[in-house]
This record gives C-alpha cells, structure tokens and sequence, in this order.
C-alpha cells in the first residue's frame, strides 16, 4: 500500500506514515465473534471493514501488476477486474490458460485462481458473458431467482445491463 501511495501523484491524504500505521493497527487487530466466541483475525482484513475494499483493491492492483498483466501481456486480450474478481480472455489453448493459472497461484497463497474455460459463455459476478460469432462479446445481467438483496429479481434494482466489445 505505501508504494501504491508514494507513486501517486494524486493523494492528497494525511501523512503517508500515519495512513501506514493506522493500516497496521487495522490489519493486525481484527477481533469478531462468532457462535459465542471471540476470535483474532490473523490474516488480511475483516469482511464488513470500512477500509477493506480499498484495501483488497490495492493489494489486487500490486498483485494483478506484478503477476499478471506483466508476464502475460503478450497473450491476455481482454481484462477485467472488480476487486479480488477477475475475468480475463486470453489467446491460447487450455493448456496455456491452465499453465498460467497454476503460475499465478503459485506467487502467493493470498490470491489462489479458479478457473472456468467455456468457447461460449462464463458468468462473472452477476453477468453472463457470452461470445457471439467468434467476435463479439454480449453482457447480459444473469438472472438469479433472487437478487442478492432476498427480494424477488422483477422486484430488484438491478437492471438488465448489455454491453458490446470487440
């Protein structure tokens, strides 16, 4: 995170140092309960934390430079994140992307990889992407039964939402 802050010439936040320490004591310090047990979270940041979704998108963003558009920029040729997340089309066969995966994975056990290969269609969060004609890809919103929310999908705010790329 410091180096993500140093390299920035846009953070106008308080004193790097400072930003540092709190993150330690927030990282280090993490204590929840859970069936009538406290527990010390030993690793990583709590899920619900203010700050860990600006957290995972930094270590992300490091992880995803260094591991991943660097030493395959030459066969990835659509990626996409939303913070741990990530769908990618690469140029290769299944063994390139599987060989890939497993160098990924091997960086560190703090970001492991599953892997969905389909010529067609893979969803991605809520979203199915579906490749037309060898070409062009179709996002279409997957519709669940329920919306994450437990309400009914027709009674949801999310939309239908249909992108195209090349």
């Amino acid at each position: 995170m410091k180096r993500i802050l140093v390299s920035s010439d846009k953070y106008m936040g308080p004193p790097i140092e400072y930003v540092m320490e709190i993150l330690e004591l927030v990282l280090t310090q993490n204590y929840f309960r859970f069936e009538l047990e406290w527990y010390r979270q030993s690793a990583g940041t709590s899920m619900g934390a203010a700050m860990a979704p600006m957290y995972a998108n930094g270590y992300m963003f490091e992880f995803e430079t260094q591991h991943i558009l660097e030493p395959f920029n030459d066969i990835i040729l659509s990626y996409g994140r939303y913070i741990d997340d990530i769908f990618m089309i690469i140029k290769g066969d299944n063994s390139t992307a599987e060989s890939m995966v497993q160098y990924i994975n091997s960086c560190t056990l703090n970001v492991q990889l599953t892997m969905t290969m389909d010529p067609l269609t893979v969803d991605f969060l809520d979203v199915a992407m579906v490749t037309t004609f060898g070409r062009v890809i179709e996002r279409d919103a997957v519709r669940l039964s329920r919306s994450r929310s437990g309400r009914p999908w027709s009674q949801s705010l999310h939309k239908c939402v249909r992108f195209h790329f090349l």
